[in-house]
């Protein structure tokens, strides 16, 4: 039976040339630090024709399943790793405790974001608030968040209502920790995420779409939907009401 001690890497990705430039050249420059065997799995998610990450990153666990390590991290294609210190904290916080889901960004229940992420052009912080220690999080973010392989074949991402590129990772928060117990933690190692600030729209009409696919799943077990950038109530009157809001801002762009 092949080895599988370590951790699996695996990033559905648009744009090879930050890619490289970000993540993979990162990697590169630790990998010799690294006390167990790390595997990288890129998923071109254009030449595989995937229309979700959701579906992307089901359907390549499911394909690899027995090739993977028992660590999975799914991390976008613009983090980039300073040393190996985050890598080595998320294998060993998961191999001591499996029942976990960890990440380096995310909301804590005071609904204000937290992070130790930096811009790799300038080294400054993208959240207004840091943290010193392991923290617990309502929901983390999307730009990288890691699990046991079984965990994660225990749940997987919700495809049937994310049909974009958003929230996988918050909808498998609220799902670990309502129906299964399992809690979500940002880690204090920093990282880089971005080159630059951009301004890019960060709530477009596919977030608004998947975000009231959430609302309206677990609108009998939470009162709002508690995003990184964005928050919701699950009622349907105000929910509509914040969501309209923001369909006119991004109309007339804020």
């Amino acid at each position: 039976m092949k080895k599988s001690v370590g951790i699996s890497l695996l990033c559905c990705y648009n744009d090879m040339t930050e890619a490289r430039h970000m993540l993979l050249d990162s990697i590169d420059s630790i990998m010799g630090d690294l006390p167990f065997e790390l595997d990288v799995h890129m998923i071109d998610s254009k030449a595989k024709g995937y229309k979700s990450a959701a579906e992307a990153y089901n359907k390549e666990v499911a394909l690899h399943r027995d090739d993977l390590k028992d660590i999975l991290v799914f991390c976008h294609q613009d983090i980039s790793f300073p040393d190996s210190r985050l890598l080595c904290r998320i294998y060993d916080d998961l191999t001591f405790e499996p029942s976990q889901i960890l990440g380096v960004a995310g909301m804590p229940s005071d609904g204000s974001p937290v992070s130790n992420l930096k811009y790799k052009s300038d080294d400054g912080y993208i959240t207004r608030r840091q943290l010193s220690e392991k923290t617990a999080m309502v929901t983390l973010d999307e730009c990288l968040i890691a699990m046991h392989k079984d965990v994660f074949m225990s749940m997987k991402f919700d495809e049937n209502i994310l049909k974009h590129w958003h929230l996988y990772a918050v909808d498998i928060c609220y799902n670990a920790r309502l129906n299964h117990g399992i809690e979500s933690y940002v880690l204090p190692e920093m990282t880089y995420h971005k080159y630059s600030a951009d301004k890019g729209q960060a709530t477009d009409n596919t977030f608004l779409c998947e975000i009231n696919n959430l609302a309206t799943k677990y609108k009998n077990k939470v009162d709002v939907i508690r995003t990184p950038c964005y928050i919701l109530p699950t009622s349907f009157i105000p929910r509509w009401r914040q969501l309209l809001r923001t369909m006119v801002k991004n109309l007339i762009g804020r």
